[in-house]
């Protein structure tokens, strides 16, 4: 956790005080990161899961948040909430156990997202 900003800090902090059975959803989520699977695992557990639910509606809520700043050219807000993205991707990489060799987790992430708008 040492490499961690310090807004990732607390993100790992917050999910570190998820209860076991969410941090293994969560787990299980995150080593399926590099597929859709991660999309359906997420759906699924956000129905039965509160923590899920909330750390999925902040990501989608970040993901929103972008896309109206993009739409209305403010870069430096697109730039900001990457950053966030990405220590939350990192603190959930922390939290999981999961180390993602030369790519982290909100790289890979979008990179599945952008291979399913391709293939649509």
């Amino acid at each position: 956790m040492n490499t961690l900003s310090p807004q990732a800090k607390q993100f790992h902090s917050w999910l570190s005080g998820f209860p076991t059975v969410s941090r293994d959803r969560l787990t299980e989520i995150n080593h399926a990161a590099t597929s859709a699977k991660h999309i359906i695992l997420t759906l699924t557990y956000s129905l039965i899961d509160p923590n899920i639910r909330h750390l999925s509606r902040v990501i989608t809520n970040f993901l929103l948040l972008r896309l109206k700043h993009e739409r209305a050219g403010r870069s430096l807000m697109c730039e900001r909430l990457e950053r966030q993205l990405k220590d939350l991707h990192s603190a959930i990489d922390s939290v999981t156990g999961v180390e993602r060799l030369g790519h982290d987790s909100h790289e890979v992430c979008r990179s599945v997202a952008k291979a399913r708008r391709k293939a649509s």
